[in-house]
């Protein structure tokens, strides 16, 4: 079984994007008004420096979309020593990649608008793991008021997250383990928790919109550090609240499983 490389997931991102047409990036950078005069940009010329949009200081490219892919920086990049992206944008790994090949910083930006915030409380299980995924406890913890415990028992797991779920109703919970199919199981037993399994950001988000997930499920392996970034992202961006017949009948599924253990 063959692993995926930041390229494959980034060829893949764009195709899915393509296909669903549901994500627009935005460049501060404008974008020239005809074909020829970005080909001439590249040629050497006494004047080009007249061509510049921005003064010669500013080398810095800001991009507002919220999914940063290989096609976004197509044609961005002429003298560009940093890429500004927003604190909730999920950048993939073949780009992160690829600016560290060229020598260009990748920096968020402060976000001081609350339209965007990521949810106030996360609660973080790790899951029998040898080693501390440190750039996603990291990550999280900028991004909400993180708790992270560790457990080496699945069921303690789903039991400590059936808690934290019952004290902080709107919260999001994630847990990194290699059981993931014992743990979304096990989750989905309780009222308290909707999981979904993490290992495409696309999907995720469609999952987690689907079915007004709170939990996500992810195995760290197989993946890189940052691709657990950017399934974490696209799980506490997603919106989580679906339609109201499928929010009955979830009602109603659970309703039948609690007469049926009270029997």
């Amino acid at each position: 079984m063959s692993v995926l490389t930041g390229i494959d997931i980034d060829t893949i991102v764009r195709r899915v994007l393509t296909d669903l047409n549901s994500v627009r990036f935005v460049s501060a950078l404008p974008v020239p008004e005809k074909p020829q005069q970005a080909a001439c940009q590249s040629l050497p010329s006494p004047s080009s420096s007249k061509q510049a949009i921005h003064p010669p200081a500013n080398d810095i490219l800001n991009l507002t979309g919220r999914l940063i892919t290989l096609a976004t920086l197509e044609n961005q990049l002429n003298g560009i020593r940093k890429v500004q992206v927003s604190p909730v944008a999920v950048v993939t790994p073949a780009v992160k990649d690829f600016l560290r090949k060229k020598n260009i910083t990748l920096e968020r930006t402060k976000d001081s608008s609350n339209q965007n915030a990521p949810v106030r409380k996360i609660w973080l299980a790790l899951h029998h793991l040898q080693k501390e995924p440190s750039l996603l406890v990291d990550d999280l913890a900028k991004q909400g008021d993180l708790k992270c415990e560790p457990f080496h028992c699945i069921i303690q797991t789903v039991h400590a997250a059936v808690d934290w779920a019952k004290m902080f109703p709107e919260s999001r919970l994630i847990v990194v383990t290699s059981f993931t199919a014992a743990a979304v199981c096990l989750a989905n037993r309780h009222k308290e928790l909707r999981a979904v399994l993490g290992n495409n950001a696309a999907q995720i988000t469609q999952d987690t919109k689907a079915v007004n997930a709170n939990m996500m499920v992810m195995n760290p392996h197989g993946v890189s550090p940052y691709q657990l970034q950017d399934f974490s992202k696209a799980f506490l961006l997603a919106p989580n609240h679906c339609g109201n017949d499928l929010w009955e009948a979830f009602n109603r599924i659970e309703d039948r499983g609690q007469n049926h253990e009270n029997r």
